[in-house]
């Protein structure tokens, strides 16, 4: 009986320690990268990670002033040729035509 009580506590005790995850340390190469990061608004060193976005980028958030945002973020403008694509096919998608919208897009796509 002993022993099976021993048993049931080692096991206890080591299903507990699997639960209770203990904090990540981060190496020294990770801790100055992170530690060079600064809130874009208020300049605070005082980050946490707060996720990340689609693409894989880590999100932090400033433990200061509970800004969200990436480091260097990679962003992309939207061509006039692309703007002016969407205003011209704007009109058709909205009508309930689809053939003027296919005759119109043919029609972009043979210039």
């Amino acid at each position: 009986m002993a022993s099976i009580l021993a048993f049931l506590l080692s096991l206890f005790i080591f299903l507990l320690s699997k639960i209770i995850e203990k904090p990540k340390k981060l190496s020294p190469g990770q801790q100055e990268k992170f530690l060079q990061k600064a809130c874009p608004s208020c300049a605070s060193h005082h980050l946490v990670k707060n996720g990340s976005i689609h693409n894989g980028k880590p999100k932090y958030k400033c433990k200061s002033c509970s800004r969200q945002f990436i480091d260097n973020p990679t962003n992309t403008t939207i061509l006039c040729e692309t703007k002016q694509l969407v205003d011209r096919l704007t009109p058709y998608l909205t009508s309930s035509n689809c053939s003027a919208f296919l005759f119109q897009l043919r029609a972009m796509i043979s210039n």
